[in-house]
């Protein structure tokens, strides 16, 4: 590639792309189960111009089936979606239906049609028409009216302990499967005396940094030297990236660090260990440093005067109060 014949980059979307041919035969050889070349859409690219990322991958024998694309998450997603689905429906059925009615009565007696005292001739119409009528009247100012002597109510509940735990579990392990924390995927809070998210978050950005490198890094490095190639016609390898990570300290953190390594500074200095140039060379190369941005090339300051310091600064509070009298 020449310098400055970079026409465009472009994102192609997975299902717009075939492979057209990649060795299945020898696994020896670097491009086993690699497409050395894609067919988009009737036009034929070479695969170096088609960068691929497939975080997911699939056993060889299965790539050709998945498009050598990978597994997706959704695909992984879905049994646990539809547990979810059915678990969710089951504890909202059993809340609904936690209590079942029990009238224990003559049921001979009762279902026994009147013209005849056979067993055999039933009328079952009498005990449904009192099991609904029993039913109109199931709110707390409806009243029963059952024979002493024969019949008996009662209700039966099903314990509902246990049903929120287990429809949080179904909903933990969606979760589980691309690994983001409950309180990001559905804002869910921790319960519980001092819980906290933080270790859980902390770990989120670690996997994020590891899936960049992994995952992103060889893409987005092909890009960037693609980039120099195009602005200088060749690389640069003093040149180099780096992800930002997602966990930062806060201000109050930094500056906590920041003392930190500032009085060890000192000590070393005091000590000899170090020189004060080495200590300002540490101050400059350390990235997290507050004064990362400050060019600290030249000699060290000379360490201020006791005496012409505090004349300065008793000559500064004697003209405040002078012009606060004035």
């Amino acid at each position: 590639m020449a310098k400055g014949t970079l026409d465009r980059l472009v994102n192609i979307d997975p299902i717009w792309t075939n492979p057209n041919t990649y060795n299945a035969d020898n696994p020896l050889k670097e491009n086993y189960y690699r497409p050395d070349n894609w067919w988009v859409q009737g036009v034929l690219v070479h695969h170096t111009r088609l960068l691929t990322a497939v975080p997911y991958e699939v056993p060889d024998i299965l790539k050709p089936a998945f498009n050598f694309g990978g597994l997706s998450l959704t695909q992984q997603l879905e049994a646990y979606v539809h547990n979810f689905l059915r678990t969710r429906q089951s504890v909202s059925d059993m809340a609904s239906n936690f209590a079942t009615k029990v009238l224990k009565t003559d049921m001979t007696g009762n279902m026994q049609a009147d013209s005849c005292m056979s067993y055999g001739d039933i009328d079952a119409d009498s005990v449904t028409g009192r099991v609904a009528a029993m039913n109109v009247w199931q709110s707390n100012n409806g009243t029963f009216v059952i024979d002493k002597e024969s019949e008996d109510f009662d209700i039966k509940t099903a314990p509902l302990s246990g049903l929120g735990e287990l429809q949080a579990q179904s909903q933990e392990f969606m979760a589980g499967i691309p690994g983001i924390p409950l309180v990001k995927l559905f804002g869910i809070q921790p319960q519980g005396l001092n819980a906290s998210s933080e270790g859980e978050i902390r770990v989120f950005y670690d996997e994020i940094a590891a899936f960049q490198e992994a995952n992103v890094g060889p893409t987005v490095r092909a890009i960037f030297n693609l980039a120099q190639i195009n602005l200088w016609g060749e690389i640069d390898e003093r040149l180099d990236f780096e992800f930002i990570h997602l966990w930062q300290l806060s201000e109050k953190e930094a500056a906590e660090v920041e003392k930190i390594k500032t009085d060890t500074d000192a000590v070393n200095v005091q000590a000899g260990v170090v020189a004060p140039e080495e200590a300002r060379k540490r101050q400059a190369a350390d990235p997290q440093s507050i004064y990362r941005n400050v060019s600290l090339a030249g000699p060290p300051p000379e360490p201020p005067d006791p005496e012409t310091d505090g004349a300065g600064l008793e000559e500064l509070l004697r003209r405040g109060e002078e012009s606060e009298d004035g």
